[in-house]
């Protein structure tokens, strides 16, 4: 893949390079509270397959089995880093400061016009705008020399 990651010159905020990388002790922890977590009693409500009533009985179970089983974080990690990830700390109009991470594909043309998706659940991420950057980067060559824009997909804030 070409890179992608060089920033404008005209870059009006400090960004600075950032990767996810959750601790092997938080995933064990996280871990442990999913074994050791319990699901409620077996109702009415949640025995009915149709979910007027929310999510089933059965559906919890197996979603609870699957992160418990099958679930692999450091792929999904893999999956992140896998663009150029970056941090800003932006002001918000109170004069508050956050930082926000993102991931970006960086235009080396003068003339790229920003591009920003910002959404408010980060699966979004994976199933919209990383499998997008890699279908455009792949499907139509782009190289960071012929891409019309930047783009660029918040990930987080803390």
């Amino acid at each position: 893949m070409a890179d992608y990651s060089k920033i404008p010159q005209n870059a009006s905020l400090q960004l600075t390079s950032c990767a996810v990388t959750i601790p092997d002790e938080e995933l064990e922890d996280f871990k442990d509270l999913l074994r050791l977590s319990r699901l409620g009693p077996k109702t009415y409500e949640n025995l009915q397959l149709d979910g007027r009533f929310g999510v089933s009985y059965e559906w919890m179970s197996a979603a609870k089995s699957y992160w418990e089983r099958e679930f692999d974080w450091r792929e999904h990690e893999r999956r992140i880093n896998g663009f150029p990830g970056r941090m800003a700390r932006v002001v918000d109009d109170d004069g508050e400061e956050y930082d926000v991470h993102f991931v970006g594909l960086f235009s080396e043309k003068k003339d790229a016009r920003p591009v920003m998706c910002i959404h408010g659940w980060p699966g979004k991420l994976f199933y919209y705008v990383i499998s997008g950057m890699r279908e455009m980067i792949f499907l139509y060559s782009f190289s960071s020399w012929s891409l019309l824009f930047s783009l660029c997909s918040t990930f987080t804030t803390w």
